[in-house]
């Protein structure tokens, strides 16, 4: 159970892959996209891919690494659409355009099903406007993807440790190269094809479509070569620039048959992005990460032996880059979180391009109880969002530190210019303004490790709790101000999963914890009836398989708290007498991990969840038999979930990498079993 609290909630969300096929829909349940206003792109390892379309360079393609899948614009990355038609939901490793006709594309993608992890290659022959998978098997797994510039069957793929793979059929059949041999990437000489440079460990060059290749390593020194970038305008001068130790940046004249070094002085240690002005063979580029770690964008104008940092005052972490074949003073970075910068005057100064980027983690929705209208979304890596028009239009309320990576959101009922933020890492933030400005709220916590969690009494909005990990049950009763220990266990005993206070009775508070039994760990519920001092444990019903699941949150019917629900990893548990006996309710639901649980506060009869796996459930009998409503959402993976208390007539979900939705529910027919 320990193991659930240690990893972060982000990493959660990323690896959450499994996401099966939807049974049937309600025809009658209309979910739209209300997220005007956050465009974010959201990247954690390899990053965004940007592709511009050299015969009509106003038309640009990103594929996101995170789930988002490919978007593309027409109009130089002013806006944005989806172009997701044929693809499973994963992660794209790589993409690539045939330069002769602009309307084929290929990519490389990784993504989960029932059957387990799977690698994909896919074509376009229409510009993105729909996908086919090559061939039904698996694809090898490639980390990277060059095209052959005059035959759109013939590509080229790296396997990072395994050398590369060569494709003459567009993808029906693989050929290993370079067994073993570590591959960073690969180029493609834009006049002669059949020259090709692969890069790692070293150099090497075929000049016979890669059936044959030699070192081509004279003049360098030994080190791995982070990227190497041709010369469109002059395909014999290639540089090429090695990460980590050594450093430095080398030139060839005569397509690495010799080097030479331009500069041992580099501003960076590694890079993602060489490349060369496609007019001017003496202009460059760099994207990486500089001796501070910060990820930074460079531009050389004499070949690389002096370097100008091209600053964009926002924080970020660049991923890849483009340069306007037509317009070389028009370029592109691809970043996260916010998508797309673009640079009309050879990157002196940049703009934002990203409306209708839409690949972002909603970490969690809130509606002010007063105003249903108001309404507040934290964004993973980009700050806290505000809505005065129920979803339509939202600004930027918050960008600071914590603002990026709340995972819950509380409003005082009665006085909802208090608003509470449970970040991942920075502990508790509060706002007494409705959210124009934030003071942490930390005052007689101690460290807070592992997963915590927070709870207000709906009663007395004053009084919070906190659940520090492992570190006990902390209390605090005047708004956050301070805390003090309202119940500890001995290390490592008890950890704190999630909380929920009474709405009739201040007194009663329920704990979802993960407890220590011999050298196990298993979910157990706990029950106060003082205020949080002491505890018994209220487990009936959670014994067997069920006692490994992970209790993520608990509900307490709003008119009847005799009513409880426990939304775990392993779906919706019920109790009719306070907690004294549990029942599996999942009827319609089946097994499912649930992110988010919510009564309607007008009819507690009626729930609804949300997981990552299934989409948004309801239930119109109080749990004992529940009904799919995911027509219109995109993806069945859903974080985030929030209902006005004062107009539940409003729904909105908020998904993983593609943006916020929201529903009437007094649209729905009646729902469909599964």
């Amino acid at each position: 159970m320990k193991k659930w609290a240690l990893v972060s909630i982000i990493s959660v969300l990323c690896l959450s892959f499994f996401c099966p096929s939807a049974v049937s829909a309600n025809s009658g349940v209309i979910w739209e996209e209300f997220d005007k206003g956050i465009n974010a792109v959201t990247s954690q390892n390899t990053g965004s891919i940007l592709v511009i379309n050299p015969k009509n360079p106003s038309v640009l393609y990103l594929g996101t690494e995170l789930f988002g899948g490919v978007y593309k614009s027409l109009d130089g990355g002013t806006r944005w659409s989806r172009m997701n038609n044929g693809l499973p939901y994963g992660s794209i490793n790589a993409l690539v355009i045939y330069p002769e006709n602009p309307e084929i594309l290929y990519l490389m993608m990784e993504y989960w099903d029932s059957s387990g992890h799977h690698s994909g290659m896919y074509k376009t022959n229409n510009g993105s406007a729909s996908w086919t998978k090559v061939r039904q098997e698996d694809s090898p797994t490639l980390y990277c993807l060059e095209i052959n510039p005059k035959a759109p069957d013939n590509l080229y793929g790296c396997q990072k440790e395994n050398g590369i793979m060569v494709t003459n059929d567009g993808g029906q059949t693989w050929t290993d190269e370079l067994a073993g041999w570590t591959v960073n990437g690969i180029a493609i000489d834009p006049d002669n094809p059949e020259t090709l440079y692969a890069f790692g460990v070293g150099i090497r060059k075929s000049t016979d479509g890669g059936a044959t290749w030699n070192d081509a390593n004279t003049g360098l020194t030994d080190g791995i070569i982070d990227q190497i970038a041709i010369s469109p305008s002059e395909p014999q001068i290639i540089y090429l620039s090695y990460g980590g130790w050594p450093t430095g940046l080398f030139k060839s004249d005569n397509r690495a048959e010799s080097w030479t070094e331009v500069t041992g002085t580099i501003p960076w240690i590694s890079l993602n992005t060489l490349k060369v002005d496609p007019k001017n063979t003496n202009i460059l580029y760099a994207v990486g990460i500089d001796n501070a770690n910060n990820s930074r964008i460079w531009k050389s104008t004499d070949g690389g032996v002096n370097w100008q940092l091209l600053d964009i005052t926002v924080p970020n972490r660049f991923e890849d880059f483009a340069i306007d074949p037509l317009n070389t003073n028009n370029l592109y970075t691809a970043m996260s979180p916010y998508g797309v910068y673009k640079s009309q005057d050879g990157g002196q100064s940049w703009a934002l391009a990203n409306e209708g980027l839409k690949a972002f983690i909603t970490g969690a929705i809130a509606t002010d109880p007063k105003t249903p209208t108001t309404v507040y979304a934290s964004v993973a890596y980009t700050g806290l969002y505000k809505s005065l028009d129920s979803g339509k239009n939202w600004f930027l309320l918050c960008k600071q530190d914590f603002a990026k990576n709340i995972f819950k959101l509380l409003i005082n009922p009665k006085d909802p210019r208090f608003i509470y933020a449970l970040t991942l890492h920075d502990g508790v933030w509060k706002s007494a303004d409705g959210g124009q400005t934030w003071e942490a709220a930390h005052e007689g916590l101690p460290a807070i490790n592992d997963l915590p969690s927070l709870a207000m009494d709906p009663q007395n909005p004053s009084t919070l709790y906190l659940g520090t990990g492992s570190n006990g049950l902390y209390k605090s009763v005047d708004n956050g101000v301070t805390w003090t220990a309202a119940k500890t266990w001995n290390s490592d005993e008890v950890l704190i999963y999630s909380i929920a206070v009474d709405p009739q009775d201040s007194s009663t508070v329920y704990l979802g914890t993960g407890t220590r039994s011999g050298i196990g760990w298993y979910m157990s519920l706990l029950k106060s009836s003082d205020s949080g001092s002491a505890f018994r444990e209220i487990n009936n019903g959670l014994g067997g398989d069920y006692q490994y699941y992970y209790p993520r949150e608990i509900l307490i019917n709003p008119q009847d708290s005799q009513i409880v629900y426990l939304g775990s990893s392993g779906g919706v548990f019920k109790s009719v007498n306070g907690g004294e006996e549990w029942m599996l309710t999942t009827d319609g639901l089946g097994f499912t991990d649930i992110n988010a649980l919510l009564v309607d506060p007008k009819k507690p009869s009626i729930l609804y969840v949300t997981d990552s796996y299934m989409g948004v459930y309801k239930s119109q009998d109080a749990g004992a038999s529940w009904g799919e409503m995911n027509s219109g959402l995109p993806v069945k993976k859903v974080y985030a979930m929030a209902i006005n208390p004062q107009n539940p007539g409003i729904l909105y979900a908020g998904t993983a990498y593609h943006g916020i939705y929201r529903t009437s529910l007094k649209a729905f027919l009646p729902l469909i079993r599964k």
